[in-house]
């Protein structure tokens, strides 16, 4: 009873506070209007930064481009990256109570997590050196309050930003310290005892040292949760109690003078996995997953010349990860693996500007993996399942030229070299054609190629008593992409856009059972071809309903015509409202997914 109590009175005062507190500091984004003019929160800002690592036009950008802005993130009640992608074009998430696995253009693997899209935080590549994991959930290292926009980069991204950047880029913008200024603080409360406080601290704008600095902690009680497969009839058999609790911890920090910028971040997400995953032992209580990140980044950068500009950045990048795995060996015997990655990042950039038609941008990085730290033995046991590190580098080139030819026609080209110690090299180009003939309409032609290189725990997480077998001479997966576009704004309060695409994916890694061991064993596959169409609407109506809709229709198929991949389902959709609610600044924000059936990777379906 107290605690329903509590939850009444969390859920009246968070009303209160929405329905009679004008929009604050966190609510604005510079250049964008607040949440009251909620076509303009939900129409596609103006400006992009990620499509072509400068700003541009979004209607100029060589790429298929959607900018999330923080109003639309604070009207929706998004919580967390995989909860935005869920309700963006083209994207569906999955969650297996431990991980959320984000799947675009009709490819979706449970396990892989995420590591055939690129995420960056203000331009800096998150992926991890041993899995090229993002975490989308909970996990992300980033609070949502301190994003100002996200920007989705549909299709291969490999040409500017190099592996990962398969399917798609997402590049998470956060907010600069004016736009959060003084002091702020959020709580939150739900349903299965979760929480949520925290507290920022934005400098004034007149400031010349501007610094943003900001504390997060998340608490999840979790679910008592029911699993037929575990119930063998006896009394609460199948019920993984208390087994489903999640913790976080965030901290973020930015300071930024003239032209130099220094940006840290750290967060450790502890998750209790109430699955029995990996056959481990079912509702033992026990069985537990701790993810951390940190970024440590410096920047310089600055306009010279007659519209050129110069950016130069070095990092220090820390992941780690621990997972507790229960198995009744017998006695119950708790297996510990472990992972740790570091690694030091240095760029530079050059945007240069030929006269007013022609731009071009040219970049280097080299990427030094000095700590590539796998591990797996039994608690208590001095003998290693799994002992491996493998340090490597990576060192990169790339270009791209932009031509207008007047105001109704573009052409877009660059390409970018990868040299990798661990793999082999690999060249990604892309290409694109824009047309402008109104002020109304744009049409864009995209081809472009990209790939993701087999991560270390593809290639070297090895031993019987694991049941893996990692395969140090792996290829990296490929894709080919060819995309049409059409934007159409169809009225004053009607916007849409069409897109047809098709690509064809090379060399898929995945890891099958040898029939022989039952050893689960890492190879280059099968193709994977998928022609889709997508369309999006956003719209306004009477009385300042607003609205964002679309649908998705993918036809994929591997090698030997099987028309399904495990997990990825063919049609998609999503319908979301914003309806204001009289003159208080309050809205009700409905929103409606559709995900159609999929396939099992038994070949079951899913409805």
């Amino acid at each position: 009873m107290w605690k329903d109590a509590r939850r009444l009175v969390a859920g009246v005062s968070l009303l209160f506070l929405q329905a009679y507190t004008a929009p604050g500091p966190l609510a604005q984004t510079a250049g964008t209007p607040g949440i009251e003019d909620t076509l303009e929160m939900l129409r596609e800002v103006d400006e992009v930064v990620a499509a072509s690592r400068r700003p541009q036009p979004i209607r100029e950008a060589p790429s298929a481009v959607t900018v999330v802005t923080a109003d639309e993130i604070r009207a929706f009640g998004y919580r967390t990256l995989a909860e935005v992608l869920a309700h963006s074009r083209g994207f569906v998430t999955t969650y297996d109570r431990n991980y959320a696995y984000i799947g675009s253009r009709g490819f979706s693997r449970t396990g892989d997590y995420n590591a055939r899209i690129q995420v960056l935080i203000d331009g800096h590549r998150l992926n991890d050196n041993v899995y090229g994991a993002v975490l989308a959930e909970q996990g992300f290292p980033v609070n949502l309050d301190l994003v100002s926009r996200i920007e989705v980069i549909r299709g291969p991204g490999s040409a500017l930003y190099g592996s990962n950047a398969v399917f798609a880029v997402i590049n998470v913008v956060t907010r600069q310290a004016a736009q959060s200024e003084g002091l702020s603080a959020t709580a939150i409360g739900g349903s299965y005892g979760t929480g949520q406080a925290s507290l920022s601290y934005g400098s004034p704008a007149s400031n010349p040292v501007q610094m943003l600095a900001s504390g997060t902690f998340f608490g999840a009680q979790g679910q008592d949760l029911y699993f037929k497969e575990f119930d063998t009839g006896g009394p609460g058999t199948g019920i993984a109690d208390g087994a489903d609790a999640e913790r976080t911890q965030r901290a973020y920090y930015r300071v930024h003078r003239g032209n130099v910028s220094v940006q840290a971040l750290w967060s450790e997400r502890s998750k209790e996995v109430p699955t029995a995953s990996f056959s481990t032992v079912f509702d033992n209580g026990r069985e537990k997953t701790v993810d951390g990140r940190a970024i440590l980044r410096g920047a310089y950068e600055r306009p010279f010349g007659q519209g050129h500009r110069l950016e130069a950045t070095v990092a220090y990048d820390w992941m780690w990860y621990r997972g507790d795995y229960p198995y009744d060996y017998p006695p119950v015997t708790i297996n510990k693996d472990l992972t740790r990655g570091a690694w030091a990042t240095a760029s530079a950039l050059v945007n240069l500007k030929a006269g007013h038609a022609t731009k071009v941008t040219l970049g280097s990085e080299y990427n030094l993996n000095r700590d590539v730290f796998q591990s797996n033995r039994d608690e208590g046991s001095s003998t290693d399942y799994v002992n491996d590190d493998h340090p490597f580098t990576v060192a990169s080139g790339f270009a791209q030229a932009e031509r207008k030819f007047g105001d109704k026609f573009l052409v877009s080209a660059g390409g970018r070299y990868d040299y990798r110690s661990n793999s082999e090299d690999t060249f990604n180009p892309r290409v694109a054609l824009v047309l402008m003939p109104g002020q109304k309409t744009t049409l864009k032609f995209l081809v472009g190629r990209a790939f993701r290189a087999p991560n270390a725990f593809e290639q070297y997480y090895s031993s019987p008593g694991t049941g893996f077998q990692g395969n140090p001479s792996l290829s990296p997966e490929t894709i080919v992409t060819h995309e049409v576009l059409w934007d159409q704004q169809l009225g004053p309060q009607v916007e849409a856009t069409f897109s047809a695409y098709r690509y064809g994916l090379s060399d898929l890694i995945a890891q099958f059972a040898d029939p022989n061991t039952g050893v689960l064993v890492t190879m280059n596959t099968d193709e994977v071809r998928s022609d889709g169409l997508e369309t999006e609407v956003r719209f306004r109506v009477g009385n300042g309903l607003t609205g964002v809709t679309w649908v998705t229709y993918n036809d994929t198929e591997v090698d030997g015509g099987v028309s399904f991949i495990p997990g990825s389902p063919r049609i998609t959709g999503n319908l979301g409202l914003v309806v204001p609610l009289g003159r208080a600044a309050l809205n009700l924000a409905p929103t409606l997914r559709f995900i159609g059936s999929q396939r099992t990777v038994t070949g079951g379906r899913v409805g």
